[in-house]
């Protein structure tokens, strides 16, 4: 015996050469190996258990309690696998057991818990589970409540690193049908969305809500009431008429089948088309409109609640004042060479007539073609037989017409 080596355990078995001392087991065979007490030989890895955390299980405290035992006296370290820079951390000296609370990461949490005895020996043994301590959060949903929609895109707005499932309850009652949407992301200020065919609830009010679930918790939002619209509003055009109005005032009488977000109206012979509000929130329309002289060609659009829209175009004249006659040629008295003109304003003219009297009374009247409409025209005549009135004086005036109205110049006289 070596009075030098100390033996920690009632036996120790150790190879030694012919002189007795310690030798490598390799140079030993199965000779000459006797039962030493005092030797320190050790091979074999410490046996390690970790009772807790249990792998491959979902916990819902953040600090959890880990507890580790060994069979022999050893020192006890640590290996974060999402943060491996850190390496290896000790948590205890030599000891055949540790037990302390310890705060871990949410989410997933990967570890190595390693065992060394005093001869270096190591045990390893692989840590996985999972840590879910808050709920999941709801911050938006669409469409919003009360809302009119085509009836097609539902979204969730929701923060939830651990997400396992999003579903979309939805029917005439909230809980008549139950959808789980692919592919939704987690994190914080995530969004998911489905896109549903609606149109079985075309005109009918139905509920829905989102679920939210992590590994632990689930969390429902409120639920919503919205309106499935798939049809355009239908417009009764009532009045204005596509007649010619003898005044500048029209009666807008407009009846719709449902309550509409805006009906509008967009004049095309205007200077600047641009849409007219006529009412907001309405399902009729009943009220004189004031229109310049002259042809409007008008296009009313309803758009309901749900964003669907519906036309319909109308044509008419208003006509309220008379031609107006500024002038006419040749001036009174003067000399002719069969020419005669009338300059006028008229927006909605008809014809322009010249009627000559001659010098015995009789009346002859003449149509002016191609005379233009609009504010301070011009329109002449030309060569009106002047052999017929050669030599004599006659009187003349122009009769210019409206859709209505009639007006006639003065009586001129020429030569």
């Amino acid at each position: 015996q070596n009075p030098t080596y100390v033996c920690e355990h009632d036996q120790c078995i150790v190879c030694v050469t012919d002189g007795g001392f310690p030798t490598l087991p390799q140079r030993c065979g199965n000779q000459n190996c006797n039962i030493l007490n005092g030797s320190g030989a050790d091979f074999e890895a410490p046996h390690l258990t970790v009772n807790s955390p249990i792998g491959n299980q979902t916990y819902n405290e953040a600090a959890l309690l880990l507890d580790i035992l060994t069979d022999e006296s050893a020192k006890l370290y640590l290996f974060d696998n999402s943060n491996s820079r850190k390496g290896f951390v000790q948590l205890s000296d030599y000891t055949t057991h540790y037990s302390r609370y310890r705060r871990f990461a949410e989410g997933f949490n990967s570890f190595i818990v390693k065992a060394k005895d005093r001869k270096g020996n190591e045990a390893l043994q692989y840590l996985d589970f999972w840590l879910d301590t808050q709920e999941p959060t709801i911050e938006e949903v669409l469409p919003e409540d009360n809302s009119y929609v085509t009836g097609t895109v539902f979204t969730v707005f929701y923060d939830e690193e651990n997400l396992q499932q999003v579903q979309l309850h939805y029917g005439i009652n909230a809980n008549d049908h139950t959808i789980a949407l692919s592919g939704c992301p987690r994190g914080d200020e995530a969004m998911c969305s489905i896109d549903l065919d609606l149109s079985s609830f075309n005109g009918q009010v139905i509920q829905f809500y989102f679920t939210v679930s992590d590994l632990v918790n689930h969390i429902n939002s409120d639920i919503f009431s919205i309106t499935i619209d798939e049809s355009p509003p239908v417009i009764d055009l009532v009045s204005p008429d596509p007649i010619d109005y003898g005044n500048n005032k029209v009666m807008f009488d407009i009846q719709l089948n449902e309550q509409v977000i805006d009906l509008i109206y967009i004049n095309w012979g205007d200077s600047k088309p641009k849409a007219k509000k006529l009412c907001k929130d309405c399902s009729s329309y009943n009220k004189e409109k004031s229109f310049k002289e002259g042809n409007h060609s008008l296009t009313f659009i309803a758009t309901d609640y749900a964003g669907n829209s519906a036309n319909v175009s109308v044509h008419f004249t208003t006509d309220s004042k008379k031609p107006s006659i500024k002038k006419i040629n040749p001036k009174n008295n003067a000399y002719s060479n069969g020419d005669f003109s009338v300059e006028y304003t008229e927006m909605n003219l008809q014809d322009v007539a010249l009627t000559i009297i001659d010098q015995i009374g009789v009346y002859h009247e003449y149509d002016v073609p191609g005379c233009p409409i609009g504010e301070n025209q011009q329109c002449k005549i030309v060569s009106t037989s002047p052999s017929t009135y050669e030599g004599q004086t006659v009187s003349y005036y122009f009769t210019v017409s409206d859709l209505f109205f009639s007006q006639t110049s003065k009586i001129g006289k020429g030569i």
